[in-house]
């Protein structure tokens, strides 16, 4: 065994958060797998820091992604700290470089790892692009981070799995060269043994020292048996899932915690598997007694079991998150992704007759290959049509490691080689019908969040005929002819979806809210007497 260094050596560990969360659970279940060797628990000490993108404050000088980037890194004490790892993903990349780049500037000798899937997707590229990084695993990283850490204490951390690093020979790595081989190495063959975060002594004080509630993840399986272009997230292998008895557990503690406000499952689809998808939602119906809501993302025409169907239109205030992303027949085939239209307003109407304020959302993506202004408008209309509580409707970003990041000229795309890698272009879609397509989907979004206004704006169909979308148009140009403006004075191409949510809640909470509510009866009043007029 080795001998324990004095003193110890200081790892830190780097999150940033959109929304406030708990404690990371990718970085506690990395330090929780790593302090269960003896060697690294006798030779380092672990920390975790995270953060929250500061919306408020976008654009200071002297911040990234809101945060004082001096305070973040003077919080790091980068002189006495002898590993970093940055935990990567798309909304999170600048903020992980700018950091990187500073501690290596005030301590040469810190060690340098990235991994997520960000870092991990682009593998060698990373090295290439960051001169100041000096390592970088991909995959699933909770075993390999500690055969990591034992490398560096005798020197060779050549045998760590997936890893990226470089020598004189240039940018080396472990990673097979076969994609499907490398895909496979990757992905952890089971996750029965990986610890749950909750059951960490340091995440449980953190939840327990709030002065507020959060939202807590949780996770219950890994995989996605999805396999779209733009993502990087379905595997093609088995989804590896915990036994029924520690997700019990789990959400129990979480759900009956004061300090969590909700619990957001983080699985890609938990429901798609019948056995499962039955005792887990009878689960959340029947045993969740504090009445916190759970959130789920899931696709609902791949939940075959109708008793699912039943469990989940009974709940109460628990989120159900769509990824429809298009309805377009053309543009789901070259994004190598089925819709099953009928079940899935099956599915959904059914949902909605066992519970009218379902929490339900949806999401599209805006720009995807083959699309175009009429079939995104054809997408929206369907949307609307569902009545859900809120919709989402993202920029095309592009994940590393995906097959349209590796191939974008046969999906017609282009996209930017910095990340978070938006679309460019797009041969079906020109620019200008991208921006009108973006306008009216963020000012559906803010519209379709207030309740009196959605309901009011669909009978005024019901009364008007059409499509749902053209009078959800018509509206927004009346509103913004009478002075609205959703986008703070800001043109649409610069606000990015995860920012336009901060504007939504911003916009709710001033006084033209009430504005568009005044200016909705003047503008249905003047729809009703065109209808009227016409008919006589």
């Amino acid at each position: 065994m080795t001998e324990p260094a004095s003193p110890k050596r200081t790892v830190r560990l780097l999150s940033l958060n959109i929304n406030d969360r708990d404690l990371s659970i990718a970085l506690v279940m990395l330090k929780q797998v790593a302090l269960r060797d003896a060697d690294v628990a006798a030779n380092y000490d672990i920390h975790i820091h995270q953060w929250q993108k500061d919306f408020a404050r976008m654009g200071e000088a002297g911040t990234v992604d809101g945060l004082d980037l001096d305070r973040v890194v003077d919080s790091l004490s980068p002189e006495s700290t002898d590993v970093f790892g940055f935990s990567t993903y798309t909304w999170n990349h600048h903020f992980m470089v700018a950091v990187a780049r500073r501690v290596k500037e005030r301590n040469p000798d810190a060690v340098l790892l990235f991994g997520g899937a960000q870092a991990g997707g682009y593998g060698a590229r990373w090295l290439e692009d960051h001169p100041f990084a000096d390592y970088v695993i991909k995959g699933e990283a909770e075993f390999a981070f500690r055969t990591f850490l034992k490398g560096l204490l005798v020197g060779d951390v050549s045998d760590t799995p997936n890893l990226f690093w470089r020598d004189e020979q240039g940018v080396r790595t472990r990673v097979p060269a076969e994609w499907r081989a490398a895909k496979k190495q990757s992905y952890l063959p089971s996750i029965e043994a990986l610890p749950f975060a909750h059951h960490s002594k340091e995440y449980r004080d953190y939840l327990d020292n709030l002065d507020h509630q959060v939202t807590a993840q949780f996770e219950t399986e890994r995989g996605c048996p999805l396999q779209c272009a733009f993502c990087s997230w379905g595997t093609g292998l088995p989804i590896r899932r915990r036994s029924r008895e520690d997700v019990e557990e789990g959400l129990l503690y979480l759900l009956n915690h004061p300090n969590v406000r909700a619990v957001y499952v983080v699985d890609a689809n938990p429901f798609i598997n019948q056995e499962k998808g039955l005792w887990l939602s009878e689960f959340v119906l029947h045993r969740n007694k504090s009445g916190k809501p759970v959130f789920f993302e899931l696709n609902p025409e791949y939940v075959r079991d109708p008793r699912v169907i039943e469990n989940l239109g009974r709940l109460n205030g628990d989120e159900l998150a769509f990824g429809l992303q298009s309805t377009s027949d053309i543009t789901l085939k070259k994004i190598r992704r089925k819709f099953h239209r009928e079940t899935y307003k099956r599915n959904v109407s059914r949902l909605r007759e066992l519970n009218p304020r379902a929490n339900i959302k949806f999401s599209l993506i805006l720009g995807l290959p083959a699309d175009t202004y009429a079939t995104f408008t054809q997408s929206l209309d369907f949307v609307i049509s569902m009545v859900p509580n809120d919709i989402y409707v993202h920029d095309l970003l592009v994940l590393p490691g995906s097959a349209m990041y590796n191939d974008p000229e046969s999906f017609g795309v282009v996209i930017d080689r910095e990340p978070p890698h938006r679309l460019v272009s797009n041969e079906t879609f020109p620019a200008a019908d991208y921006d009108r397509a973006k306008h009216l989907g963020f000012a559906t979004k803010v519209l379709h969040n207030d309740t009196l206004v959605r309901d009011s704006l669909l009978a005024l169909q019901t009364d008007m005929g059409g499509r749902h979308v053209d009078l959800y148009a018509s509206f927004v140009d009346f509103l913004e002819a009478n002075g609205v403006d959703f986008f703070a004075g800001r043109p649409v191409g610069e606000v990015s979806s995860e920012e336009f949510d901060f504007l939504t809640k911003s916009f709710h909470a001033s006084p033209r809210r009430a504005e568009v509510r005044a200016l909705l009866v003047r503008f249905a009043a003047s729809c009703r007497a065109e209808v009227a007029a016409a008919a006589k």
